[in-house]
């Protein structure tokens, strides 16, 4: 995983290091960073970013532009809703509800 920001520097192809990779870059392009700056080489456009899952899976082949892009948007959509979930902070109205019960 070390190289997950630069896979072509790693001696062998790993499908996990590639697969994060691009997951990384899908984030940073949404604004899902880190909380700290990192470098990174300039975010690729999203039809480059499935250019490349395709050439490495060929199943990707057969979602048009259009239905590659909803995916990815719905995928980062739906992480974002789960990480607001996850790590907003509970309201004192559902706390003292439970605590009713």
């Amino acid at each position: 995983m070390e190289y997950h920001h630069h896979p072509a520097n790693q001696s062998g192809k790993s499908d996990l290091t590639f697969l994060v990779s691009v997951a990384d870059e899908i984030c940073l392009k949404y604004g899902l960073g880190y909380g700290y700056e990192i470098e990174i080489d300039p975010v690729r456009a999203l039809p480059e970013l499935w250019a490349s899952l395709s050439a490495r899976f060929p199943k990707g082949t057969d979602y048009s532009a259009e239905d590659s892009q909803s995916l990815i948007e719905n995928t980062v959509a739906a992480a974002i809703s789960l990480a607001d979930h996850v790590f907003s902070p509970v309201s004192t109205v559902a706390v003292e509800t439970s605590h009713k019960g």
